[in-house]
């Protein structure tokens, strides 16, 4: 068994339990629901599983997996909808399918705020100055590059190099197809 494998287990064995409940809640259909509860221990253990007693405190380590398992839920909802409509009388399943069966809670906004920060953590200190400048203070180019003294072409490239590295790293984490 590699390392990696046994990180998903203990994992899966500490975790497993509230992720499940988690998926249960939030899907009809419970086979689904425990195929979604093996995908999100699937891509945990892909985009390499920290180690329960490693770096990461077990609150950070919960968001992750939940944050992952959101984006599980948030796929399957998806590819159902893609799928053809329901026979005619179904009209209450057919509202439970809805986008807004799936609320947003506090967990699911700490986990995508951790998330994002870890791969905000993986850009260039260049890049991660600009990106956070304009999408997170709001400041316009303008004002980013007489903030840094450089000038706007130059933080305009920044912006787009950063973002593209950040759209590739929330991708190694399997948050965006």
């Amino acid at each position: 068994m590699t390392e990696a494998t046994r990180s998903v287990d203990a994992l899966q064995q500490e975790f497993g339990p509230a992720v499940r409940a988690y998926l249960d809640s939030r899907w009809r259909d419970r086979h689904q629901a425990e195929d979604m509860f093996q995908e999100t221990f699937l891509r945990a253990w892909r985009s390499g599983a920290p180690e329960p007693d490693g770096p990461y405190t077990r609150a950070q380590i919960r968001s992750w997996l939940f944050t992952i398992a959101r984006s599980v839920l948030v796929d399957h909802h998806r590819a159902e909808s893609r799928r053809p409509a329901l026979p005619r009388g179904h009209e209450e399943l057919a509202a439970l399918s809805d986008a807004t069966s799936l609320p947003v809670t506090e967990t699911d906004r700490l986990a995508d705020a951790w998330l994002v920060r870890a791969a905000l953590d993986q850009l260039t200190p260049i890049h991660r100055e600009v990106v956070v400048d304009l999408y997170y203070h709001g400041r316009t180019v303008a004002e980013t590059a007489e903030r840094i003294g450089v000038p706007e072409g130059t933080v305009k490239s920044r912006a787009y190099y950063g973002t593209r590295a950040l759209r590739a790293a929330l991708q190694d984490q399997g948050l965006v197809p």
